[in-house]
């Protein structure tokens, strides 16, 4: 575990503290590692996606017939709290900000947001 920590943290990845467990197929977002951020104290298990990106806007010009020179995208930071779980298979969206103490369950979809601390989130969309 201590080597996949550094590993994160080389890549730029934000560890803070000891995550208890992050599962090694967890699918960090290569578009920008150094606005994901990992609490002390965290599970993030197996399956798990940290999105910080978003082509849906280069998508939608393009439905409407928009000239799209350069593709637009959105890219916003994910923070995992500390003493956080996050359930198998789920995926944190773009701007996902999740406070201390946070269980999100297995198979949810997080909206951006700012949840705050000992926030439960379950479902697709996350309530």
């Amino acid at each position: 575990m201590k080597a996949y920590i550094k590993l994160l943290r080389d890549k730029g990845v934000d560890v803070k503290g000891r995550p208890v467990y992050v599962a090694p197929d967890v699918r960090f977002d290569n578009a920008d590692y150094s606005i994901i951020s990992i609490g002390d104290k965290c599970v993030i298990s197996f399956g798990v996606t940290l999105l910080v990106h978003d082509y849906s806007v280069a998508r939608a010009l393009n439905a409407i017939g928009e000239d799209v020179e350069r593709e637009p995208y959105i890219k916003r930071p994910v923070t995992v709290g500390d003493n956080c779980f996050v359930g198998c298979h789920s995926i944190l969206c773009p701007g996902t900000h999740l406070g201390k103490d946070c269980i999100v369950g297995a198979g949810s979809v997080v909206r951006a947001g700012d949840y705050p601390d000992g926030s439960i989130l379950t479902g697709n969309p996350a309530v």
